[in-house]
């Protein structure tokens, strides 16, 4: 029978998926403490005497936990990424509704600087109905993204970049405190 020993990066790798497990599991209202004594704790000491600090380790997991989190987020919010919102017209059509609810008012098809217009509302409307949260940063963000991409040429890499940014301030809102 031949015995195969674990590379130093297998080794922390072992530690670094043990660790995000327990994170999820804790994340998840799961009591983890048995299997961080059993399960975890062993894997980061053998990652340690294989070379690795305790910095390096808990940095790898940290960092694998953060992306899980974010696309446990996207998946949940139905956000796909990788396929920017870089257009007045996408933007508007993804968040009219929500905008529309906040100012009491239904957007049909409003041209990019009604939206503005409405998204500035919303800041104001958002602040006067003290909703929890971000939720008034949240929309002052996208109406400073928007405004300062409205003057920018189509096309203009600029102009996509800030659409994409206000689209996604506009996803950190918590639809269900203006949705009715």
């Amino acid at each position: 029978m031949t015995t195969t020993l674990a590379t130093r990066e297998e080794i922390l790798e072992t530690a670094v998926r043990r660790l995000v497990a327990c994170s999820k599991r804790e994340r998840a209202g799961e009591a983890t403490n048995e299997q961080y004594n059993n399960f975890v704790q062993p894997a980061i000491t053998a990652a340690g005497e294989a070379g690795w600090g305790s910095d390096a380790i808990h940095a790898a997991a940290d960092r694998r936990f953060g992306q899980w989190l974010i696309e446990e987020a996207d998946r949940r919010s139905g956000y796909t990424p990788g396929r920017m919102v870089t257009t007045f017209g996408s933007v508007i059509e993804r968040h009219k509704e929500l905008i529309g609810s906040i100012v009491g008012e239904k957007l049909d098809s409003p041209t990019a600087v009604e939206f503005i217009s409405h998204v500035s509302a919303a800041v104001t409307a958002a602040e006067q109905k003290a909703v929890w949260g971000g939720d008034p940063a949240w929309l002052d963000a996208a109406h400073s993204y928007l405004r300062d991409a409205r003057p920018l040429a189509d096309g203009d890499p600029d102009k996509a970049f800030l659409i994409d940014e206000a689209s996604s301030a506009l996803d950190w809102l918590d639809a269900d405190d203006f949705l009715h």
